[in-house]
């Protein structure tokens, strides 16, 4: 009996291991796309999709049973307890087929491998496998009912202590933009923002003047403070007479990236086309 008990425990660490990479990686996928920035996932969260992503048949499933898991050992109800642990097992052995299928099909969102999401993953899955893959088959399985619920607890708190030294350069990058800006007498700054046609604006304003000034103009895909900044401090100099500045702007963050853009641009913003709908 207990043969086969050991057999059902690693066929569900197995399962276990291959739902937390594929869900680790899901994670980190949500958080790259959304620029690491929380007041945008949880936009996203909030749609029908990211509702789905947390309130989801299994993700309720899980929730009960987590719930019942915690009653049961404070209660001392081992039977209940027991019921409760092999229930997860199911349904992290579910998970792990829908898994493996999304691999199979290609289906799966993966980020970007860059030496932040690497960072990222590695923690992740060395705080939820260390124990669980050390541990007795048991132990292992009174464990992953806690650890599936820390996942996302793990990587947005790896995501607010690697975004401090990220901040502190933007900080000193807008600073010295800014320093920049107040010295450079003699340029003017158009800024265009709005929820359409930022782009064609900016094209269109650019034909208008690139032969009578010395122009410098946002790229197609600058329009946020940071890459603004590094627009200043690596194309804008004595000569540039006129910087035309696409902004992003947007009902849910556009306000502050729309303050830092013209705190940089100093007392050069003289032209502003569109509105931001903030």
């Amino acid at each position: 009996m207990n043969n086969i008990i050991n057999i059902l425990a690693y066929i569900v660490l197995a399962a276990f291991v291959v739902r937390t990479i594929r869900n680790a990686l899901y994670h980190i996928f949500l958080w790259q796309n959304k620029e690491y920035r929380l007041d945008m996932l949880k936009v996203y969260l909030g749609t029908k999709v990211g509702k789905k992503i947390l309130f989801g048949s299994l993700s309720k499933i899980k929730l009960i049973l987590l719930a019942l898991l915690v009653y049961s050992l404070f209660s001392e109800l081992n039977f209940l307890a027991s019921l409760a642990v092999w229930s997860f097992g199911l349904v992290f052995v579910i998970e792990a087929y829908r898994n493996l299928n999304e691999l199979y099909t290609g289906s799966l969102p993966l980020p970007k491998f860059t030496p932040k999401v690497v960072l990222i993953l590695f923690f992740t899955l060395f705080s939820q496998f260390i124990l669980v893959l050390t541990s007795s088959p048991r132990f292992a399985l009174d464990l992953m009912p806690f650890l599936d619920k820390l996942l996302f607890i793990t990587i947005a708190l790896q995501v607010g202590i690697l975004s401090i030294p990220a901040r502190i350069r933007d900080a000193l990058l807008e600073f010295f933009a800014l320093e920049k800006m107040i010295k450079l007498t003699g340029i003017q700054a158009v800024g265009i923002t709005g929820s359409y046609g930022k782009s064609t604006t900016k094209e269109f304003v650019y034909q208008l003047v690139k032969d009578d000034y010395g122009v410098v103009k946002t790229s197609e895909n600058i329009n946020k403070p940071v890459g603004i900044a590094q627009l200043i401090l690596k194309e804008v100099d004595d000569a540039t007479e006129l910087i035309i500045i696409e902004a992003a702007a947007d009902k849910h963050h556009g306000g502050n990236q729309l303050r830092r853009i013209t705190n940089m641009l100093a007392d050069k913003l003289h032209i502003e086309i569109g509105r931001a709908h903030v």
